[in-house]
């Protein structure tokens, strides 16, 4: 899904335009002027490529901080990996790096690492995920990360979705923000708050009464002028995590008996079927939300 924006008969410019009128470079997204649309167009053309499909038609960006890595020793791999190589993989970061599902190529348009920075001995970025990618994944709860580095261990290569993360706390974060062009002002994030609102009231952390309320906190808590917004978003998530399940709104689960068939959507079937071959589509269904009848 991603080679057209990283292939060398491409010019790096014009790869750069390209990210930032889609996922976003470096923290900024902004539509690009009417030249360089023309210009990226004809360079596509004489490689014979196609642009990238966010190019050729208007995408939702969803935003969501992650934890992608830590220093420390991997003696399986053989590799130390210091602070100072974080700053190298910082330092070297330009062209969003894909986001793959199990190091593995897939057909599935999931996002990409827009901007990596380092906070102590970790490496933290921005992900920026198709709405519809953002939906599957919550809904799946797949949030573990793992990273794909050069042997160098200078360059960070690749981001995945995995079910067993090598660093335990590598994952994406419940809130964001909803990507803009860069000349706009960024209003208050919705649909990202409200599904981590939604996901509290069906697992009875929360009362639906406290629903709006618990949305506008989660919307001030990701506000980019807070600088540590992202980790205010985190300890808010941690804090609802650890109250306990009210019985009256929890979820139930899904009777052994029902056919699990009718719960999917045939392109949640062909997910879990490609990549969680080793998990019934039967399990997962028991673990699916239902909202008990009041």
């Amino acid at each position: 899904m991603n080679e057209p924006l990283f292939v060398s008969s491409i010019p790096l410019e014009v790869q750069r335009w390209v990210a930032t009128s889609g996922p976003g470079y470096r923290g900024q997204r902004r539509a690009p002027t009417a030249e360089q649309r023309v210009r990226i167009l004809e360079v596509y053309a004489a490689a014979s490529l196609q642009p990238p499909m966010f190019f050729l038609e208007e995408v939702t960006w969803v935003e969501r901080k992650a934890k992608l890595f830590e220093a420390g020793e991997y003696p399986d791999k053989g590799a130390t990996v210091t602070e100072g190589d974080l700053d190298a993989m910082v330092a070297h970061f330009d062209l969003p790096v894909g986001v793959l599902i199990e190091h593995s190529a897939s057909p599935l348009e999931l996002g990409f690492v827009t901007q990596i920075w380092r906070e102590g001995t970790a490496l933290f970025g921005t992900v920026a995920l198709t709405f519809e990618a953002d939906a599957l994944i919550r809904r799946s709860k797949a949030t573990g990360l793992s990273v794909g580095l050069s042997e160098d261990l200078q360059h960070l290569q690749e981001v995945s979705l995995v079910r067993s993360p090598r660093v335990a706390d590598a994952r994406l974060f419940c809130a964001a923000s909803a990507g803009l062009l860069e000349t706009e002002v960024a209003p208050a994030p919705t649909a990202p708050a409200e599904h981590c609102v939604q996901r509290w009231i069906r697992e009875g952390r929360i009362l639906p009464a406290q629903g709006e309320p618990l949305m506008k906190l989660y919307q001030l808590a990701a506000q980019p002028q807070f600088s540590a917004g992202g980790d205010l978003v985190a300890r808010l998530d941690a804090f609802l995590q650890s109250l306990p399940a009210h019985a009256l709104f929890q979820e139930q689960g899904i009777d052994p008996q029902d056919s699990s068939s009718a719960l999917f959507l045939p392109e949640e079937r062909a997910f879990y079927e490609r990549y969680f071959p080793d998990v019934s589509l039967d399990q997962i269904a028991k673990r699916k939300p239902v909202l008990r009848s009041l």
